[in-house]
């Protein structure tokens, strides 16, 4: 972790205790009869979003994953292009997920400056490719043991929410969609049990202090842009007791 003011308020940011919770419960993934995880340590993923920067976790991800790591975490928290990159990753299909960068959004049909009122086109993104073209396998990440924490952002309020995805009725790309409708880029609210949201990444692109609000302990970070800046507060100010380390 970086030295950033907020992190003073932790217990303490030990990257090699992390790294070591995550490399026992890789070992364990692989035996006939994995041992119980510590019920004393949650382990988290955190995510950010950042558009086109999102191919920096892709990669990350597929790594992991190659590694036998997919199932090891307790909890995922991400927000948009994160998230998109959270699903891949958690359906088995990360190959697939790194392909949509240089295949299918590196071009002026996605991004278009000359689209006045559409400069990124979300609905090709989300509508077409991840949900025709190469399209997300909706059941696995529902049948994951990992519970994946969406960020949003409440259209009306501007507070971040954070959705269950495995807990929520609406196809999985249209709830990424909603933590990808970027303001003013997009223009676009996407309306989820009537209520309207827009991309997580405006009140919350990296939700660390939630995941430490809700009793992450030990928490890896895949950032897309510097991690030196303060961070983010939660709902109730995060102060808990977490070890964490960042990519």
């Amino acid at each position: 972790m970086t030295n950033a003011p907020r992190a003073a308020l932790l217990a303490g940011t030990h990257p090699r205790r992390v790294i070591d919770l995550i490399l026992e419960r890789g070992s364990a993934t692989g035996r006939t009869q994995p041992d119980r995880p510590d019920p004393s340590r949650k382990l988290g993923l955190v995510i950010e979003g950042g558009g086109m920067r999102g191919v920096i976790s892709a990669g990350s991800l597929l790594a992991l994953d190659l590694l036998g790591f997919r199932q090891i975490f307790d909890e995922i928290y991400a927000a948009s292009a994160g998230g998109v990159n959270a699903a891949y990753f958690l359906s088995g299909q990360g190959k697939l997920g790194m392909t949509v960068y240089f295949d299918d959004i590196a071009n002026r049909r996605f991004i278009n400056p000359w689209r006045v009122f559409k400069i990124v086109d979300v609905d090709y993104a989300y509508d077409r490719i991840i949900s025709l073209y190469k399209p997300l396998d909706d059941a696995a990440i529902r049948a994951s043991r990992v519970r994946f924490l969406l960020s949003v952002t409440d259209a009306r309020s501007g507070l971040n929410e954070l959705l269950d995805v495995r807990a929520r009725s609406e196809p999985v790309p249209l709830l990424l969609k909603a933590s990808s409708a970027l303001p003013v880029l997009y223009n676009r609210r996407i309306v989820l049990d009537g209520r309207e949201f827009v991309d997580g990444g405006v009140s919350d692109s990296l939700p660390v202090a939630r995941a430490i609000e809700n009793g992450c302990t030990d928490i890896l970070v895949l950032a897309s842009s510097r991690c030196d800046a303060p961070m983010r507060s939660g709902r109730s100010g995060a102060r808990g007791r977490a070890s964490i380390v960042t990519e």
